[in-house]
């Protein structure tokens, strides 16, 4: 199984948030704020994607914001030394207010040499599990919510990461 490591080496003090701030069409959002309730921040790159180092662990609260858009809030729990992504979608302000749904994860496992891993065991904590076909693809739903997706299969290592997924958001970890 061939992921993003996500946790970070050594005895680290502190935490990691990163994620992709899209639009309601999957677009990226440019120069979308990032930011940690009365802390640091960061601005989206042109593909929507950020990351905060250094972060305090325990409980946080984050806000995705730009201009034309509504602000997006949640809040969760960093580890020290490990990494959360936070990933939401934003609507335009001018659009009506989106109604409460489930937050999406996709992806695609892969083996060391990039080929589709079917059989993979994929659950995002209790609240949804699928296994891979033979492409390795997975797209599941569950509710807005902190969680910890786990991905195992029999004869490889596994791997985890710790997500906060907010209402209409899609987690994508690609291949």
């Amino acid at each position: 199984l061939d992921l993003v490591q996500l946790t970070l080496a050594g005895a680290s003090t502190t935490g990691t948030i990163r994620g992709q701030v899209l639009d309601a069409s999957g677009a990226p959002v440019t120069e979308a704020l990032v930011a940690l309730d009365g802390g640091a921040g960061a601005r989206t790159d042109t593909q929507g994607r950020y990351r905060i180092d250094g972060v305090a662990p325990g409980t946080i609260g984050l806000t995705a914001s730009r201009e034309g858009f509504r602000a997006v809030q949640a809040s969760g729990t960093l580890a020290a030394g490990q990494m959360l992504v936070f990933s939401p979608t934003l609507t335009a302000s001018s659009d009506p207010a989106p109604q409460p749904t489930a937050a999406r994860f996709k992806g695609r496992t892969v083996d060391g040499q990039g080929q589709g891993l079917g059989g993979v065991s994929v659950a995002i904590g209790s609240a949804a599990s699928a296994t891979t076909g033979t492409a390795g693809a997975f797209d599941l739903q569950a509710p807005a919510g902190s969680y910890r997706i786990a991905f195992s299969r029999s004869g490889y290592r596994s791997a985890s990461a710790d997500v906060l997924a907010v209402s209409g958001s899609v987690m994508d970890f690609g291949d």
